[in-house]
């Protein structure tokens, strides 16, 4: 049987680390997040970049209402992260109901 010097400290360290840096890959490589009200995404590149590709998924006439950046250092490298909130542009104008009979 082989001895491991791994101690449970050292395990965890370095579970820590896998997991963040998966969670980084991603974050990079996917696109990002949608819903039916915001998007989320990250880039390597800037905040700017990472706000971009946030907004991809948002609906013609729409207009972003609040924008939320955690900028994070990873292994000396910036990271990016970025989740943007969209609204109606204002009042949608469409037919006039019919009188009430």
């Amino acid at each position: 049987m082989a001895h491991s010097s791994a101690t449970p400290a050292r395990l965890t360290a370095v579970t820590a680390r896998l997991a963040a840096a998966a969670a980084t890959a991603a974050a990079v490589l996917l696109p990002g997040e949608a819903r039916a009200d915001g998007g989320t995404a990250a880039s390597l590149m800037s905040r700017e970049n990472a706000i971009q590709n946030a907004t991809l998924w948002m609906p013609p006439g729409a207009r972003i209402t609040s924008t939320n950046c955690t900028e994070m250092v990873i292994d000396s490298s910036n990271r990016y992260v970025c989740t943007v909130q969209w609204g109606p542009s204002g009042f949608v104008i469409g037919p006039v109901p019919p009188p009430l009979a």
